[in-house]
């Protein structure tokens, strides 16, 4: 209950009279008010007493049609479970994130991020294009036929902020493009990422430059990645670790 990206109550005559799921709730509502988002998204299964401060997070109603009760959870649970996009919100800046991919020899990566001052009629755009080599792109594809996509998506943006200074920023001063080319070196199995970053400022000239904190922003993405996204099952961990061993064999 303390990692998971949204805790779904299931509300019926049972559950809304147990001590028992009354604890479990309170400890998902004490997480919304430390995180300060939405977790608990309450199901009404069959027509019950629904607790007061519960009514007005109703989030699905099952009593009568369950493929369109399953609908409005999926609705409900979409923002906090989506790897591939997201939002980021600060006093200052808003912004507005999504990674996609192409499918060819090597393995292609983009992120694009957004960004929109909250002071200032300014938006930047910053796409971020990271290309594997042939042993990186062979690692990706060995997750994919397994069916960890996902996780493989998340380790390349995982390896990128882990290289990349949190301090890293682009100075835009004007409606020009910026570009930085640099080539990552996977710790082991010969894994490197060609990676070029284009970043760009658009909206009202306004005589002032802008700083994009790009690496303050690649944090926050990966760390949103994180708490959206589910742990390996035991599973899917004994599946990583027998594809590095079998990697690790291939090297000896």
């Amino acid at each position: 209950m303390q990692s998971a990206s949204a805790i779904l109550v299931c509300l019926s005559r049972a559950s809304v009279s147990s001590d028992w799921c009354r604890r479990e709730l309170n400890a998902g509502l004490i997480r919304e008010l430390e995180e300060k988002r939405v977790v608990v998204l309450p199901l009404l299964i069959e027509d019950c007493d629904v607790p007061l401060f519960l009514r007005d997070k109703f989030r699905a109603d099952f009593r009568t049609d369950f493929e369109e009760g399953l609908g409005q959870v999926l609705d409900a649970i979409a923002p906090v479970t989506s790897l591939h996009r997201g939002r980021i919100e600060s006093p200052e800046w808003l912004t507005d994130w999504a990674q996609d991919y192409t499918e060819g020899h090597r393995v292609y990566q983009r992120l694009t991020i957004v960004g929109h001052s909250a002071t200032t009629p300014v938006t930047t755009i910053t796409e971020v294009e990271i290309i594997g080599n042939e042993s990186a792109s062979k690692i990706h594809r060995e997750y994919v036929d397994a069916g960890l996509e996902w996780f493989a998506d998340r380790l390349i943006i995982e390896m990128l902020a882990d290289v990349i200074s949190e301090k890293l920023t682009i100075l835009l001063e004007d409606q020009m493009p910026r570009t930085l080319n640099f080539v990552v070196q996977g710790k082991s199995y010969g894994a490197d990422y060609d990676v070029r970053i284009t970043s760009r400022l658009l909206g009202r000239d306004t005589g002032a430059s802008i700083v994009v904190l790009l690496g303050r922003q690649l944090r926050e993405i990966i760390d949103e990645q994180r708490r959206t996204t589910r742990s390996l099952t035991a599973e899917e961990l004994a599946t990583v670790a027998a594809l590095r061993e079998r990697r690790a064999r291939s090297t000896r």
